[in-house]
């Protein structure tokens, strides 16, 4: 690691000298930030695949894409005075999402009621129900830059290591999934609809709650809101000196190339990766703040341009033995919810993300549509999500996604599995917190938050649930002050989440049925909603949706468990377990899958 060659206060001084002049730098209009963006020469041109590769192509697109709808995500601008707290950028820069008319007007296939689905006009499912198909997502997946770091593998280094594996963030490292199945996120991606951040389905909602966050992915969803301190004015420029160890010239031009806001994970890893025992604890310090750094970047906060990383995130790993005491969790799940809520906009292209969060969670709750592979080393202690192992079969053509929708569309309630962790309760139990009402954030990234909309994945009977809480959407130069306000009063409720949880009158009965609703329940739901994404009007793909149905769908499955049991049961008892044993293993794993509604080629 480099050593400083000026001391931290002479630098600090320097740099606050500068922004004095300037009275702190603020982030250009919106139009001037697209301008310079499209006028860019540097972008990188992206390989349509799931692969680990850096993509910034179509985030202009993707930023005009979004750039005059308002749907219903919770768009705030902290004080300016607190830029380094702006994390909601693109690969460019951070979207102003600007206003839209409201739908007035029932649609056809839903909704008739506009009441909830308010900017519906703009989604994808809208366009696909017109025949004009966006086709799959280019979806980001950071496992190979995660492993570039290859800190593990080295012996010298117990205190950066006792660092690291103390911040609670450790299990991002185990869970993280190679691959992203494109065909799976963009079939679902279609359901999602922003004002309820719920997954529109044929028979009713559903999310991803906190008790999934904890169980999928192993993170805290407890502790302290991702939020910017009132005292925080230390620049981007400042925290690199002040956290990272390095002098005002590696800063400058860590912070030169993303308008002083980000830096590349390449340039983290250079700098970081080569600490060792024999370093002072300062230098440990650093390199672990790095790496967490790095680690975020990967992972939770994964952004469009998949090559850098918030700088603001420093401010929270400032403390190393604090950093267990944030809720990473419920800021991913914010996180994940916004970038969900941007990629249903008809005309984007690309995800960003912790896919993994999303894929991990479809798995566990729909596998019999999905159909993972399931890994045999996984331990009810592991991440849940270590469970599962993507598949490439899925596809990767428009013609692989009309058949993925069809197959959601044809989906029932019996299909789903509402409640996947009963089984590892005691050493992963319920936490009340789930329950809470109301706002989720990561810095200036807030998303309404609505598990009575979800009741069926807690065990209890489904209601007809509140319109959810939607915020208007306030401008940078107008309402800083009243952003403040608005920040503070979320960050009070969510310290203050026992006085915020869905009160027992409104958690319903327990279920007899796991799909179990109230009466009228499925009536209003059609009317708000648009439960099917496939219009049977149009369609290129040659899926036979009589495939899905009830009986055709089982009569397969019984007769392929039969031709995997018939070449034992031929053999002969003896035989097959003296000669073949390992034929006899494979033959049950693959009556497992089966039965389990995965394919038996595993």
């Amino acid at each position: 690691m480099k050593k400083a060659r000026k001391t931290k206060e002479a630098a600090r001084s320097s740099k606050k000298s500068n922004a004095n002049e300037k009275n702190v730098p603020v982030h250009p209009p919106a139009s001037v930030r697209k301008r310079k963006a499209a006028s860019s020469n540097e972008s990188e041109v992206v390989d349509d695949s799931v692969e680990d590769k850096p993509s910034v192509d179509g985030v202009v697109d993707d930023i005009q894409a979004m750039d005059n709808t308002n749907f219903g995500a919770i768009v705030l601008v902290t004080d300016d005075t607190n830029v380094g707290a702006n994390v909601s950028a693109t690969a460019t820069d951070d979207i102003d999402v600007g206003v839209d008319a409201e739908a007035t007007e029932p649609f056809p296939g839903g909704p008739t009621d506009t009441s909830l689905l308010k900017s519906f006009k703009s989604h994808v499912a809208a366009a696909v129900w017109n025949n004009e198909e966006r086709g799959p997502l280019r979806c980001m997946s950071k496992w190979n830059t995660l492993k570039e770091w290859k800190w593990q593998d080295k012996q010298n280094n117990n205190t950066f290591r006792k660092y690291i594996t103390e911040s609670c963030l450790l299990p991002l490292l185990e869970c993280t999934y190679r691959i992203v199945d494109k065909i799976v996120v963009s079939a679902f991606v279609e359901r999602w609809q922003p004002e309820t951040n719920t997954f529109h389905l044929p028979f009713g909602e559903m999310t991803i709650t906190l008790d999934d966050v904890s169980n999928l992915i192993g993170v805290p969803i407890t502790g302290k809101a991702i939020s910017l301190q009132a005292d925080d004015v230390m620049s981007n420029h400042e925290l690199l000196i002040e956290l990272l160890g390095v002098n005002d010239e590696e800063a400058t031009e860590a912070l030169s190339e993303f308008n002083e806001e980000y830096v590349t994970l390449s340039w983290l890893r250079k700098h970081f990766e080569g600490v060792s025992d024999t370093d002072s604890t300062e230098a440990n310090k650093c390199a672990a703040r790095a790496y967490l750094l790095y680690l975020l970047g990967c992972t939770l906060f994964v952004d469009k341009s998949g090559t850098r990383v918030h700088v603001t995130y420093l401010r929270l790993l400032r403390d190393l033995d604090a950093v267990r005491g944030y809720a990473w969790g419920a800021s991913a799940l914010a996180w994940l919810y916004r970038q969900l809520g941007q990629s249903t906009r008809s005309k984007v292209k690309q995800m960003s993300g912790y896919m993994t969060l999303l894929e991990a969670w479809v798995y566990e709750h729909m596998h019999l549509i999905c159909s993972p592979n399931y890994d045999q080393n996984y331990s009810d202690i592991d991440p849940r999500a270590c469970r599962w192992k993507p598949r490439t079969s899925s596809g990767t053509t428009t013609d692989d996604l009309q058949k993925m929708r069809k197959k959601l569309d044809s989906l029932t309630a019996n299909q789903v599995t509402w409640e996947p962790y009963t089984s590892r309760r005691q050493a992963h139990p319920f936490h009340e917190i789930t329950y809470f009402t109301g706002m989720l954030k990561c810095f200036d990234v807030v998303e309404p938050y609505c598990p009575e909309r979800v009741l069926r994945q807690f065990g209890r009977v489904q209601t007809i649930p509140k319109a959810p809480c939607v915020l208007p959407r306030s401008t940078r130069a107008t309402h800083a002050s009243v952003n403040k306000v608005l920040y503070e009063y979320i960050d009070g409720m969510w310290d203050g989440w026992q006085n915020h949880v869905l009160h027992q009158n409104n958690r319903s009965s327990p279920v007899s049925v796991a799909s179990d609703v109230v009466s009228g329940y499925m009536d209003w739901y059609h009317r708000v909603s648009h439960p099917y994404v496939h219009n049977p009007a149009h369609s290129t793909s040659s899926f036979d949706p009589q495939y899905t149905s009830h009986t055709s769908y089982y009569q397969d499955r019984v007769q392929r468990i039969l031709n995997v049991t018939r070449r034992i049961v031929d053999m002969g008892k003896e035989v097959a377990l003296r000669d073949f044993p390992d034929d006899v293993y494979k033959a049950v794993e693959s009556i497992q899958n089966l039965l389990e509604g995965r394919s038996s080629d595993g």
